[in-house]
C-alpha cells in the first residue's frame, strides 16, 4: 500500500513538474513572437539575400520556392520572420527577425578584436593581413553589414556578392586557402562561444550553417580543402558530406502567409 501511494505521490508531482515545463516553453515563445513582431518593419530582402539563399539550396540540397524568392523581392518578409517556436526548423535569413541585429553586431566585433589581440608570432601573417587593410572597427562594420544584409536585415552590404568576390580575390586573397579557413573559423569559434545568443537552441547551429554554407563556396571558388581542420571535430561530424547533411532537406517546409511589404 505505502510503495502504491509513493509511487502516485511521484506521478502527480511528475505532472506538475511537466506543467511548469510547459508554461516555460510557453512564456518563451510568446517573448520571442513579440520581439519578432516588433522586428518585422527593419526586415527585408538585402543585396545579398537571396544570393545566400541559393548557395544554402546547393550546399544543402534544400528547397526554397520560386513564389518566397519572388515574395521576398517584392517586399513581402513572410519568409524572413523565425517562427518563435524552437521545435520549428529555423533559417539563416531569418535570424534578424529572431535575434535582431545588435546580437550580430557584438558577434563580429569580438571576432575582430580577437584576431587583432592576439600577438602569437605564429598568427602574425594572418593578422598582417587585415591590419594592412583597415582597422578592426572597419572590419566589423563591414562583416556586420554583410551578415546582416544576408539574414534578412535589408539592403545594407552594397555590391552584394560582386562586391564580396572582389574583396577576396583582392584584399584578402592571402587568406583564402586552408591555413586562413583554419584560423579564421577558430577565431569565429571562440567568438561565437562567448556571444550572447538568446536562449533558442537553434540559433547557434543556424549560424554554423551560414558559416559552413560561405565557407563551402570560398572552398570552391579557391580550391582548398575543408573538414574537420577547418570546422572542428564537433562541426565536421554535422557535416560530413554536403548531400547528405540534413536528412529530408528536399521535404522542407518554410512558413508562409501574408505581411505587410518592407517600407
Amino acid at each position: 500500500g505505502d510503495r502504491r501511494k509513493r509511487m502516485e505521490k511521484i506521478k502527480i508531482e511528475d505532472a506538475e513538474d511537466a506543467k511548469i515545463e510547459n508554461k516555460k516553453l510557453v512564456d518563451s515563445i510568446e517573448k520571442r513572437r513579440k520581439e519578432i513582431e516588433g522586428r518585422k518593419t527593419k526586415l527585408g530582402c538585402g543585396f545579398h539575400t537571396l544570393r545566400a539563399i541559393e548557395h544554402w539550396k546547393n550546399t544543402f540540397k534544400g528547397k526554397f520556392e520560386d513564389k518566397k524568392k519572388k515574395d521576398l523581392e517584392k517586399g513581402n518578409v513572410e519568409s524572413l520572420i523565425a517562427d518563435p517556436d524552437p521545435s520549428k526548423p529555423l533559417y539563416f535569413w531569418q535570424l534578424v527577425s529572431l535575434i535582431g541585429d545588435d546580437r550580430i553586431f557584438d558577434l563580429i566585433v569580438d571576432f575582430y578584436n580577437r584576431i587583432y589581440n592576439d600577438k602569437r608570432e605564429e598568427v602574425k601573417w594572418f593578422r598582417k593581413v587585415f591590419e594592412d587593410i583597415a582597422s578592426a572597427r572597419h572590419h566589423s562594420v563591414i562583416q556586420y553589414h554583410f551578415w546582416k544584409d544576408s539574414m534578412g536585415g535589408g539592403n545594407i552590404y552594397m555590391g552584394g556578392e560582386g562586391r564580396l568576390n572582389y574583396h577576396h580575390r583582392t584584399n584578402a586573397m592571402q587568406l583564402m586557402n586552408e591555413n586562413g579557413a583554419v584560423l579564421w573559423m577558430s577565431y569565429m569559434r571562440q567568438a561565437l562561444d562567448a556571444a550572447d545568443l538568446t536562449d533558442d537552441p537553434r540559433v547557434r547551429p543556424c549560424i554554423e550553417d551560414f558559416l559552413y554554407v560561405m565557407m563551402e563556396k570560398y572552398s570552391k571558388d579557391f580550391g582548398f580543402k575543408t573538414g574537420v581542420n577547418v570546422y572542428g571535430e564537433k562541426w565536421a561530424k554535422r557535416y560530413t558530406a554536403s548531400s547528405s547533411i540534413v536528412k529530408g532537406m528536399n521535404e522542407l517546409k518554410i512558413s508562409s502567409g501574408s505581411s505587410k511589404s518592407v517600407k
